[in-house]
Parts: structure tokens; sequence; C-alpha cells
């Protein structure tokens, strides 16, 4: 996947996703995962193709494929060599995610070279996730390199690639919030340059999102992927099998009286959500979209005409925002009694502008928390120059440390909490899989990054959440 044959066959000199953010056009990309290795992938294949037909054809979009890796199901066709099938021209139109999953940092960024060689210009570099039929002992036997040591080695090598970063603004207690956000700066602070939230319906949150960035003046386009919903995956979400997407009672409520209708009416309900999560998308400043579960020829067809059709419906911020709230008939959209947002008014104005902070009162450590610092910091404050050996036995105490194998401890980094009590060994941060109440989806216990955020909040030392690379 290395030679040079790709490189001079595949590579354009204009990035065309890239130009496209930089002139503000909408961007759609549609979804697409490798099949699983039980299929005919020529038959996969040559459906697809008849997509990838109407993403040719003229359109006021940008749109491409937004093709993933390793996500919810095992055994399925390597991303790259699928991928390059799927895409025989106009590769750099197209997203390729790229899983840190069950592979060494090294093999990771031997993957992302090939990508670069291939054409694939437009990286989204993630961690990687629970599948659905795994378990706390699989993710702990599991080897996940970070998404930002990713894009650390992007920006650290010139290449022609465009790299983004996935961030989960759906987060509902101020820990699990501000610990997600502080790690989206570090991941924009080591070279992302665009962002993609996972899924979710609340659109409050969509502009927390650009506004907690403009405020911190990170002016870095955005784009929302959302979930085109069909009633055998509304249970499966209700359920917990798929990590970090909550749903409120009160949406729950209007999707199951939506599964009681006639499948025709269902599929309306699901279009006109569609377009209007679209159009406000729009009009809150994203610069497109990635929409998951359209999977046909003739879906992806009308995907695109209802969205067109919405966008020229509305004239205003406030004229869309009126038919949402008609729409939606004021149902709350955060899963209560989980419902921290970092502004209180929210939707009053398309712009920042008009923002107004919430009276917030961020978590501080017990007392307990407060004294294993206290210890911790006298005894190996210095623990990143010194063996890792030395007072282990207080470090695993005081620190929770696992013995990593790390050449230093890098305690002192982290406020002395070990991050690599996080099941998935997140050192730079947390993942974006946490439940409703902040926990850990695994574990049930508090996300292991929420207690160090709250540390840095009781010293009111925030830069390294956003500052520091924590090495392997």
């Amino acid at each position: 996947m290395t030679s040079q044959q790709f490189e001079l066959n595949f590579k354009n000199n204009e990035n065309t996703f890239k130009s496209v953010l930089k002139r503000g056009h909408f961007s759609i990309f549609f979804e697409v995962q490798p099949p699983t290795q039980d299929c005919n992938l020529s038959t996969v294949l040559s459906r697809l193709e008849k997509c990838k037909e109407i993403l040719q054809q003229e359109n006021e979009f940008h749109q491409g494929f937004a093709i993933t890796d390793k996500l919810y199901y095992r055994n399925r066709f390597n991303t790259l060599d699928f991928a390059s099938e799927l895409c025989t021209d106009h590769r750099e139109k197209h997203l390729i995610f790229l899983s840190g999953k069950g592979v060494s940092s090294d093999n990771f960024e031997e993957t992302v070279k090939a990508a670069n060689q291939m054409g694939f210009l437009n990286i989204v570099p993630v961690s990687g996730g629970k599948l659905i039929d795994e378990n706390i002992k699989d993710i702990r036997n599991t080897q996940f390199s970070e998404s930002v040591d990713v894009l650390k080695f992007i920006e650290n090598n010139k290449n022609d690639l465009f790299s983004g970063c996935v961030v989960n603004p759906f987060k509902y207690t101020p820990s699990d919030l501000f610990s997600q956000y502080y790690k989206l700066i570090k991941k924009i602070n080591f070279g992302a340059n665009f962002i993609i939230t996972q899924v979710g319906w609340d659109l409050l949150k969509h502009q927390e999102l650009r506004w907690f960035l403009e405020k911190r003046e990170c002016y870095i386009p955005s784009l929302a992927r959302m979930l085109f919903l069909k009633p055998e995956l509304i249970e499966q979400i209700v359920s917990g099998n798929y990590s970090g997407i909550h749903i409120s009672p009160d949406f729950l409520n209007i999707l199951r009286k939506e599964s009681k209708f006639s499948y025709t009416q269902f599929m309306a309900a699901q279009w006109r959500r569609m377009q209007i999560y679209a159009a406000g998308l729009y009009f809150l400043g994203y610069s497109g979209i990635v929409i998951s579960g359209i999977e046909t020829p003739d879906e992806m067809r009308t995907a695109l005409k209802k969205i067109g059709e919405a966008l020229g419906e509305f004239k205003n911020f406030s004229d869309w925002r009126e038919a949402y709230f008609n729409y939606l008939a004021r149902s709350e959209m955060a899963p209560y009694p989980y419902r921290f947002y970092i502004y209180k008014n929210l939707f009053s104005d398309a712009y920042v502008d008009s923002a107004k902070e919430s009276n917030i009162i961020l978590p501080k450590p017990s007392k307990v928390e407060k004294i294993k610092y206290s210890l911790s910091k006298k005894l190996y404050s210095n623990s990143n120059a010194n063996d890792k050996r030395i007072l282990f036995l207080l470090k695993k105490f005081f620190a929770g440390c696992l013995k990593c194998k790390s050449e230093k401890c890098y305690l002192n980094l982290t406020n002395f909490i070990c991050p690599l009590q996080c099941p998935k060994k997140m050192r730079n941060g947390p993942c974006g899989d946490t439940k409703a109440d902040g926990s850990c989806e695994l574990t049930n216990k508090e996300c292991i990054h929420s207690k160090i955020f709250k540390m840095s909040n009781w010293q009111k030392e925030f830069d390294f959440l956003e500052e520091r690379y924590i090495p392997k």
C-alpha cells in the first residue's frame, strides 16, 4: 500500500474537501462501513457504485463518502483496502476514519502513511471503542492507540494530509463535559484541522460546542454526525448497544410513538427530522453533516433532495428556531436528570456574542482525594525524572498506578492520578463513550479523566489538560 504507483495515480494537486471548507460551502457525507468478511465484496461494491454515481452529480453541496473503521461489529474488510476498491478516483473528496483499536502506534502511523500515498487525504484518526459483543475483559486486553498520538505524528511529518478529530458534545455533567472539551482543544493544538461530532439529537449541545470554540477563538470548521433512525435501531440504542449515544425520556417517547406508525408514516417522520436538523446545523454554523444509516441509492438521492429543500425552506435562524420548537413540542432533549449546559441562553441567537454563561459550580475532589494528592506531591513530584520502580507500592496506593510499560512515570503531569486506570488506557483525555451520568461505560465508575479534571479545578490548573502530551 505504500508504493509510488499509488502516489502517482491517485494524488491530486488540490484537496477538494479542504477547498470547500475554505469557501464555506456545506458538505454532506454518507457513512459507509466496510462489509463483514462473510459478505460478497463484489456485490457490495456494485451496490455502492450506484451511490457513487449519485455523489458525482452536480449539486449545491460537496458530497462524499465517510468510510469508517472497526465500528460496532468485528471481522470487517480492511478499511483502506475497501476504500481503495470503492473510491477509484477523486479520493480527496472523501473522509477516512482510521481506528487505533487493536494496533500499535507504529502500525497506526504506517496505515496513515499508506492512506496518504493512496490519495486519501482527509483522515480522521479515532482511538476506537467497544464493539457490541465485547465486555470489559476484552477491552482491557486490547491495545488502543490514541488519536492524539496520530494527530501529533501527522502534524510533525510533512505530508498532504488534512486531519480531523472527533468530539462528543453530548455530555451532561460538568466534569464529563469539560474534560471532553479540554481534550478537544488538545487535539486542535496537536494538528486537527476540522471537527466531527459523535451522534446526538440535542441541538442545544451542538450550539454549545460552537459557542465554546468561538469563545476560545478556535475558528475551526465543524461537521455533525447524524444517525438516520429506522425501527430496528431504536431499541438497540436504548439498550446501550451504541456507546456514547444518549436519548432523553421525552425523545424516546417521540420515537416509540413513531414506531407505531405505518412504515410509510414512520419514514416520513424521519425524513422531516433530518430536514429540521440539517437546516438547524447549517444556521448554527456547521460546515456539513455526516449521515449514518442511509444505505441505498434511493435513500441517498432522497436525502440530498430533502436537505436541499430544507435549506431553502427557512429564511433565517429565527424562522428555523420557531419551526424546530413547534416540531419538538418543547420536548426535553437532555437525558434527565442530567442536563448541564455551559450557557443559559442557548438558541436565543445564532451568534456567540449573545452567549451568557450559566452559574457553573464545578465539582471538587473529596477530602480523601485531596490528602492522596498532597502526599503524592511530596513523595514523587519528580516522577517523570525517576525510574518508575521507585516507590511503586506508594504510587499504587495513592495514585492507582498500574505499573505501565512506559520508560518514565508521568503522574506529575496528570495530578498524580494514573490515567491508565481507564480500561482503554487513554492517557491524553477521555473517550467519548461515557454514560449520561459521566460514568465509564465499562466499569460504571466515575471516568478517571473526570477525576483528573476535578483535581485540576481544585488546583486551578487547567492548562495542562489541553497542552501537555502524555507519551507512552
